[in-house]
């Protein structure tokens, strides 16, 4: 006995064999009878009203675990899209035009041009070539003045110039009478009223006595220029030889340093 077809689509063209949805054959003509006898139809197979839980569409019941054709089983003739294409563009393309209309009237009719075509004049003091050298400060004072007649300090002029970070064309270094080494003094010039750094290096410790005094020395030699603001300098040298801080006194930038521990004098540019 030849295997019973699946179920069929609501329009009865299709049937389901298992695993996919085949064209039902049309039936053999019946054959003359002497009376005439009802066509068979076609349906649904198995017990009637039978559905699957959740699944429903168009009067279509599918069995558990088959899969449902596109569209429910029944086949769609596909519609056209070219005219639905053609209209979409042409909405999108209007509502561009519409809109850049429309936002160009009120950018026109609501703002001003920003800007200033004139070009801006120069700061009140645009740094020159005085702006890199500390004001007022010269070799003559810091060498014969505070190193030698004032602390007894050998001053002597260093070759090595190279590899100076100011590019300054000369160098002098300074340290104590007895040689101990563990405090010196540079100066970085490009002539006597042409001071580019002075810098102070001490290695007794963060803290001690020498270290700051060392450093409070040093900026009020490089303010002496400007007997004002001596002390002004000495105080703030003296509080914070001991750390990274910097400030600016009278166009002079002294900066602090703990490694090593020092105190250094900037033009403040």
């Amino acid at each position: 006995m030849a295997a019973r077809p699946g179920p069929y689509s609501p329009d009865g063209r299709f049937w389901w064999d298992g695993t996919a949805w085949q064209p039902v054959q049309p039936p053999p003509q019946p054959q003359p009878q002497p009376q005439p006898q009802p066509q068979p139809q076609y349906g649904p197979p198995g017990q009637q009203g039978f559905q699957q839980p959740g699944f429903q569409q168009q009067g279509f019941q599918v069995p558990p675990g088959y899969p449902v054709p596109p569209g429910g089983g029944m086949p769609r003739t596909p519609r056209p899209r070219s005219g639905f294409v053609l209209l979409t563009i042409g909405a999108a393309i209007a509502a561009l035009v519409l809109g850049g209309i429309i936002g160009g009237v009120v950018g026109l009719t609501t703002t001003k041009p920003r800007g200033d075509n004139s070009v801006p004049a120069f700061a009140g003091k645009f740094p020159d070539a005085k702006a890199q050298y500390l004001p007022g400060v010269t070799v003559s004072f810091i060498v014969d003045d505070w190193m030698k007649r004032a602390n007894k300090w050998k001053c002597v002029k260093d070759p090595k110039t190279q590899d100076l970070y100011s590019r300054a064309k000369s160098q002098m270094k300074c340290e104590p009478p007895d040689d101990r080494g563990d405090m010196h003094v540079d100066i970085e010039y490009d002539a006597d009223d042409k001071v580019k750094v002075v810098e102070a290096t001490c290695w007794l410790g963060v803290h001690t006595k020498a270290c700051k005094s060392l450093a409070a020395m040093m900026a009020d030699a490089v303010l002496a220029a400007q007997p004002k603001l001596r002390k002004q300098a000495q105080k703030w040298a003296e509080q914070n030889s001991g750390s990274e801080r910097a400030t600016t006194i009278g166009g002079i930038r002294l900066e602090a340093d703990l490694n090593p521990n020092g105190m250094k004098a900037l033009p403040a540019l």
